[in-house]
């Protein structure tokens, strides 16, 4: 191992190791604070793996998971620590089950018109089957769900490529392509609340300016990309450690490759119109949701798409399989926001607001989980293909 590599994987330890010592902290302060043995628990099991961990009897990558289901944890427990399980209870019994019926109806239609996007990712390198496409996609979403770091992009670029004879680095690279154009999409629903709610909300603000700093840098970034390839290397080596400038101008590579693959106009303009449509049906499969729970006041009708923003970049830290207590959080703070805006000022608009948005919170994350890891677990058993062929084929 080089020096950079072993500085940085130094780095990464200590930082592991952090993150494990606040954990354990945290939920000591809890116990003493609340007197609540669970949190004794939590903190002893921290306190575990990091003895664990100093003795060299925990791998890697079982530290890496620790410290992703801490991070989860301590989400969760800023949701629901301070909320009456009773009024949680009621919510859940007095909800509306019926409206998930249109919410998985309008999400199996966003999936498919998500699926229709790839297809014109493609358009000019391959004609790929629908089914083809479609599978890939739900089984790449379903690993994304229960593996860490975004391992179902690559089992995604997998699949295509073994049935359809697609080169995976092509594959991989459009799917590149597609996760900036959803960060683009997510961002612009943000920004658009911003211009609706006359920005009354400093949070939102603030993520307003942020939005719009990343849109703007997004722009140099791609200027750069494709007219200063070169220059934009040496400065991103100049920046980072070397191994990690190696990865990132990979995925670059990749992002090029992949933006080659979109060759006219109308390519270009489909795949814009395909996101915001995508992304538009996810949002609008949360509002049958919201209105399956009584809040006490009308839910705004910006409110999914302010969700949904918050959720997409909520998701982007690490957590627990399938963002279990982030997407809780900020959830509920998205909620809290979007009630602040149409109320204005009225933080609750009932007073059990805070149990009800938990619990909305929870109903929400299945009714969006459960659809995509059970179609992509038929799709992936329909592959008749083993865990470890996809392993060595990654």
């Amino acid at each position: 191992m080089t020096n950079s590599k072993r500085r940085i994987a130094d780095r990464t330890r200590y930082l592991r190791l952090g993150l494990l010592i606040l954990f354990a902290a945290f939920f000591a302060y809890r116990y003493f604070a609340l007197s609540r043995v669970a949190y004794l628990v939590f903190a002893a099991l921290w306190i575990a793996v990091i003895v664990l961990s100093l003795a060299g009897l925990i791998s890697i990558k079982w530290q890496g998971l620790a410290a992703n289901i801490g991070i989860s944890l301590v989400f969760l427990d800023l949701v629901f620590y301070k909320l009456d399980v009773g009024k949680m209870l009621m919510a859940l019994k007095q909800a509306n089950y019926l409206m998930f019926i249109p919410a998985l109806v309008i999400l199996t239609i966003a999936l498919v018109i998500r699926t229709w996007r790839w297809h014109w990712l493609l358009y000019q390198t391959k004609t790929a089957r629908f089914y083809s496409l479609f599978s890939s996609l739900m089984i790449g979403t379903a690993a994304n769900m229960v593996l860490p770091a975004r391992a179902g992009e690559f089992i995604r670029a997998y699949f295509l490529g073994r049935r359809e004879k697609i080169s995976k680095t092509t594959a991989f690279a459009t799917i590149v392509v597609e996760r900036i154009f959803d960060g683009l999409t997510i961002l612009l629903f943000l920004l658009l609340v911003v211009l609706l709610t006359g920005a009354r909300n400093d949070k939102i603000k603030y993520m307003g300016y942020l939005g719009a700093a990343f849109y703007l840098g997004v722009v140099v970034g791609l200027f750069l990309l494709y007219f200063r390839k070169d220059f934009l290397i040496r400065l991103i080596k100049a920046l980072v450690p070397q191994p990690l400038a190696a990865k990132i101008a990979g995925i670059l590579d990749a992002f090029l490759e992949g933006m080659q693959v979109m060759r006219n106009g109308r390519q270009l303009f489909m795949v814009v119109l395909l996101s915001l449509a995508t992304w538009v049906g996810f949002a609008l499969s949360f509002w049958p949701v919201l209105l399956a729970f009584d809040f006490g006041a009308p839910v705004p009708y910006y409110a999914p798409f302010l969700v949904i923003a918050f959720d997409a970049l909520g998701l982007t830290i690490p957590g627990a399989p399938a963002g279990i207590g982030i997407f809780q959080y900020v959830t509920v703070e998205a909620l809290r926001i979007a009630f602040t805006l149409s109320g204005g000022g009225s933080l609750s608009p009932a007073a059990d607001f805070d149990e009800v948005a938990a619990v909305f919170s929870v109903a929400l994350h299945f009714s969006q989980v459960a659809p995509e890891v059970l179609i992509g677990l038929g799709c992936f058993l329909r592959e008749n293909v083993s865990l470890r062929e996809v392993e060595v084929g990654i």
